[in-house]
């Protein structure tokens, strides 16, 4: 047979569970018609490229990415980084950046909740400061923080607003029933959303093409896009720019799309909504079959759902949606064929959907077709560990927080938060992964800092659970410098890694037929290293950049 390229003498990882590793492939028409070992190549005439040993893999995929969020993010007025070291400090830092700045329409910042030292700032702290201008603060992980006045009267918030779900996304009232001014998740996720309607389309294309250029150095061929919560509009905006771009010929990496909901009340008009993105994106590269829910929250401020309550609290987080509710949601939106995607943090969470997925499958049987996806998994109780599999449900992991990022990067955080029986379970990827569940990894990054949506950072924490020196990562998305996090089993090998890197990920978005792995068949998409990732040094492995880069053997 005549083809188009043939490689030959390298160290192949397929990714392909039935043959993992070859040293030769032939490739025509941007397939692979041959893998094996440089026996086979006989059969094949055409140009033939001597590897020299190289390593080649298939190219990385990302399951759980924000590309609408940065991109507002990038161009809407940056947040003031407060830096305090309590309550006091915190306020005279906003006081003066208020007087510094008299001409500014309003005022962001952000804050380490860890900052205030356990001490609540209230509206009326801010009110003192400024009332005639909308003063928002966000703390670090973007779930919650504090408004004024203002700010509440122009979101339309007064003390009879109710919560959006108990535990999760609710109002902070002090002990007469008034709101305080703080507020978590959804409640206040709007307010973060008005800024960008500042931001024009040509911005919007230059922040995507700045990801893009990410993706051709990095070697990523596919990603999910997680949605922008509450940011409907914006996020909408962002898909039509990527779109135009699809169709010419500027986007070269397949995006799978989604619509997120962080409320019960858009569930009333939903299938129209996923009706009408399906039918507006539908490109080469750009595709829409998902459905976002925010079932749960986050662990340091509480909301993320647990099954018994937060270490030395009474509360125990809470999940938009009962496991009854989030089985009629599966079974509406299998009949259209739609996949579900879920924020699923905590144990709680988890078990909500495996329960409801549980449920769906007894009710629909072998005509439940919905793919459906827990994503973090920081926390997963002892007892469901082997339900993933079961179920087939999707375990997608943000892999690099396994050195302990969402508690602080340390043992002693988690502890304090959890108790140690809760600390010590974390980021169950390998006991998850051992039982044949479908374990995907992601980088969930809000913010265009590229060194945490690198995988290879990825692989670095899965498999170490450790930042060191050697690590490459922006210091202030990661200042934690701790031991290995718990526990050392649940370690990851850099195969295991690779194989939630690509085809795992593959299989979650639904290309795994043509993607995700080096097989006959399949797209040629492939990368090309000068180190062997299976025997290079796992400290600084985050460093590891690919010499070149294929999609469909065309060089990217």
């Amino acid at each position: 047979m005549i083809v188009d390229k043939i490689v030959k003498n390298a160290k192949i990882f397929t990714s392909d569970l039935k043959n993992l590793n070859a040293t030769a492939f032939a490739v025509k028409n941007g397939k692979f018609v041959y893998v094996g070992d440089e026996s086979g190549i006989s059969e094949y005439e055409g140009n033939v490229v001597d590897m020299n040993g190289k390593f080649i893999m298939p190219a990385f995929m990302d399951s759980h990415v924000h590309i609408a969020l940065p991109t507002g993010m990038k161009y809407a007025t940056p947040p003031a980084r407060i830096v305090c070291s309590n309550k006091e400090e915190c306020l005279d830092f906003i006081r003066k950046y208020v007087n510094d700045n008299p001409d500014l329409n309003d005022y962001q910042f952000s804050l380490r909740l860890a900052d205030l030292n356990g001490v609540k700032l209230t509206k009326d702290d801010l009110d003192a400061i400024c009332a005639d201008k909308n003063i928002v603060i966000r703390e670090e992980e973007f779930h919650s923080g504090w408004v004024n006045s203002k700010c509440m009267k122009e979101m339309g918030v007064d003390d009879d607003t109710p919560d959006i779900a108990s535990g999760l996304s609710y109002y902070d009232r002090d002990e007469n029933g008034h709101k305080t001014g703080y507020m978590f998740e959804m409640t206040l996720m709007r307010s973060a959303q008005k800024s960008f309607s500042k931001v024009t389309d040509e911005q919007i294309r230059e922040a995507v093409l700045s990801w893009v250029n990410f993706c051709k150095s990095y070697g990523i061929s596919a990603v999910f896009e997680a949605g922008t919560p509450c940011g409907e509009e914006f996020h909408e905006r962002v898909y039509d720019v990527m779109k135009k771009m699809d169709e010419d010929g500027e986007l070269p990496i397949v995006v799978d799309c989604c619509f997120s909901i962080c409320d019960r009340s858009t569930l009333d008009n939903i299938m129209d909504i996923l009706k009408r993105y399906r039918e507006k994106y539908n490109t080469g590269h750009l595709r829409f079959n998902t459905l976002k829910i925010m079932l749960d929250g986050t662990l340091r401020i509480h909301t993320a759902s647990l099954l018994s309550p937060y270490e030395g609290l009474e509360t125990s987080g809470g999940c938009l949606f009962n496991k009854d509710e989030l089985a009629e949601i599966i079974k509406m939106i299998n009949a259209e064929g739609y996949n579900l995607h879920l924020h699923t943090v905590a144990e709680g969470a988890a078990r909500t959907v495996l329960d409801a997925v549980e449920i769906a499958r007894k009710e629909l049987g072998d005509n439940l077709k919905t793919q459906v996806t827990a994503a973090h998994l920081e926390l997963v109780h002892k007892d469901d560990i082997k339900r993933f599999a079961e179920l087939g449900v999707n375990a997608n992991y943000t892999a690099w927080w396994s050195y302990g990022d969402c508690v602080g990067g340390s043992r002693e955080t988690a502890v304090e938060l959890l108790g140690e029986e809760r600390a010590d379970s974390m980021y169950r990827i390998k006991s998850v992964y051992d039982t044949g569940a479908n374990v995907c990894f992601s980088c969930d990054t809000v913010a265009f800092i590229f060194d945490a949506w690198s995988p290879y950072f990825g692989i670095e924490m899965a498999t170490r659970r450790q930042i060191t020196d050697k690590t490459k990562i922006d210091p202030m998305l990661c200042p934690y410098r701790f031991g290995t996090f718990p526990r050392e089993e649940e370690k990851m090998s850099v195969e295991e890694s690779i194989i939630c890197y690509t085809i795992n990920n593959a299989k979650q978005l639904n290309i795994d037929d043509v993607k995700g792995s080096i097989e006959v068949g399949k797209d040629a998409d492939y990368l090309v290293f000068n180190e062997d990732l299976l025997t290079v040094d796992l400290d600084g492995f985050s460093n590891i950049l690919p010499e070149e880069f294929y999609i469909k053997d065309k060089r990217v």
